[in-house]
């Protein structure tokens, strides 16, 4: 029968794990127990050792009712005789310490946090922008502006992509019910930003400016004449 893993050479042998037949470049085998396994379920130890998966637990669980025992010994006597004696090889050592380093380690923030996180600021955003109308558009060259509830909408858009994130990746199933909390919130910004856009009293302004401009275009002309009559003497009671 032909290898599995080069599907060139025969076989001599089967993954001790999966069964896969191994030819003997393909094939190695641990140095523990002598078993063959493939490359997938070899497990490298930090001094170099080529160890099969079996052996590797057995290591993980020797290792582990080794630490114990030393943390026992360390509560009856702080000596460093005692610690010197504590009975763990220097391998299993240099391996716990990696354990410990890769723990410690940075870790990414989960997406429900940064969702969260988004959708919080966009909502303090919104209510300040509902409470001071001044705040509701950004004023560029001449008589153009930028609308700021409408701009707003990123933080929510962001918020949710986050959110779909922990959604889908299957190491963050966890937190799914998390994932909730940020959409929900930014729902609500969205509400407050379309109020924002629409209760605008500068845009209220402008809209009675121009019916105000089209009922004058309407006017004849001693229609036009008579309303600046009007006008001019508003202006002087004034």
């Amino acid at each position: 029968m032909e290898c599995s893993a080069c599907g060139v050479r025969s076989s001599v042998g089967y993954c001790a794990k999966c069964q896969a037949m191994l030819c003997e470049e393909c094939s190695i085998t641990c140095e523990s127990c002598g078993k063959i396994v493939c490359s997938e379920h070899m497990h490298e130890t930090r001094s170099g050792r080529q160890i099969c998966f079996a052996c590797n637990e057995e290591r993980v669980h020797s290792r582990r009712g080794k630490s114990k025992e030393g943390r026992g010994a360390a509560s009856e006597s702080t000596s460093f005789a005692a610690l010197d004696a504590g009975g763990v090889e220097p391998e299993a050592d240099e391996e716990a310490e990696g354990q410990v380093l890769t723990a410690s380690a940075y870790r990414a923030i989960p997406p429900w946090k940064l969702s969260l996180g988004v959708a919080v600021t966009a909502l303090v955003v919104a209510v300040i922008i509902l409470i001071f109308p001044g705040f509701r558009r950004i004023t560029l060259s001449g008589a153009s502006y930028l609308p700021t509830p409408w701009l707003l909408l990123i933080l929510p858009a962001l918020s949710v992509a986050w959110a779909v994130l922990g959604l889908v990746r299957p190491e963050y199933w966890e937190d799914r019910p998390k994932c909730l909390i940020g959409p929900a919130i930014s729902l609500v910004c969205v509400v407050l930003c379309v109020v924002a856009a629409v209760t605008d009293p500068a845009k209220a302004d402008e809209r009675a400016a121009l019916e105000r401009q089209k009922e004058r275009d309407g006017m004849t002309k001693e229609q036009l004449e008579a309303w600046r009559e009007q006008r001019l003497r508003r202006y002087e009671q004034r």
